[in-house]
């Protein structure tokens, strides 16, 4: 997502912005407009500051949102969201957060050792969705397992392994369903699994062993969302 629109995106959702540096002198009124002071740099510098080989005209510099998991309670409106366990790669956690946000779940949850939600690569992966969605952040997965039950959520541990009996995720009752992914090449933790409501999988038509975690994620968000559209 060009860096343009990004920061237009930070900006509608009120994230407070402290500093924005251009290359193009024809952006610097612009931005003037918007956010008082602009910073004319020159394009080498940029790009020796940032990890991407080729930056955009414009970068900028703001507060992180709040994001621990003190405003569940308020945001959960029995839609459901997605939780995170130890996913690492950015390009996986933004498109979870933006499948989560297409959807029309409540929330995202990273948990345990996810991805750093602000990593550049997250941001540009969720293509806005890291501003405008609830995404909240918990050390424990554990603990923001409990937190979902807590108001009512059920959470469901999204897994391969047959021995572990899941059912098939659309025979389920996903209206308002937490989905528990796990880490790309490990999966979910024992412990992990033992802590959710129920074990789902999603039933493959080829020989691969399993999706990637982004892929399963966002095959679980729309079986949701076609459920609830059908009970609306």
């Amino acid at each position: 997502m060009h860096g343009e629109k990004l920061l237009a995106e930070a900006h509608e959702a009120g994230l407070a912005i402290s500093e924005v540096f251009v290359t193009d002198a024809k952006l610097t009124s612009y931005y003037q407009t918007l956010f008082g002071s602009v910073v004319e740099v020159e394009e080498a510098l940029l790009t020796r500051s940032l990890d991407v080989v080729s930056p955009q005209k414009v970068v900028a510099v703001a507060a992180m949102p709040e994001t621990d998991l003190g405003k569940l309670a308020s945001i959960a409106t029995g839609k459901g969201g997605l939780l995170l366990a130890n996913v690492s790669d950015p390009g996986n956690v933004g498109t979870l957060l933006r499948s989560a946000e297409a959807s029309g779940a409540s929330f995202a949850i990273a948990a345990g050792r996810c991805a750093e939600l602000f990593n550049p690569k997250v941001v540009r992966a969720a293509a806005g969705a890291l501003f405008r969605f609830q995404v909240f952040y918990c050390g424990s997965v554990e603990e923001a397992i409990t937190a979902c039950q807590s108001v009512g959520l059920k959470t469901y541990a999204t897994v391969v392994d047959q021995n572990l009996a899941p059912t098939l995720y659309h025979q389920k009752d996903l209206t308002s369903a937490v989905f528990v992914l796990g880490n790309e090449a490990q999966g979910l933790q024992p412990e992990v699994i033992d802590y959710c409501d129920e074990n789902i999988t999603i039933e493959l038509g080829g020989p691969t062993e399993s999706l990637n975690v982004a892929s399963a994620g966002t095959v679980l968000a729309f079986e949701a969302l076609r459920q609830r559209q059908l009970v609306e």
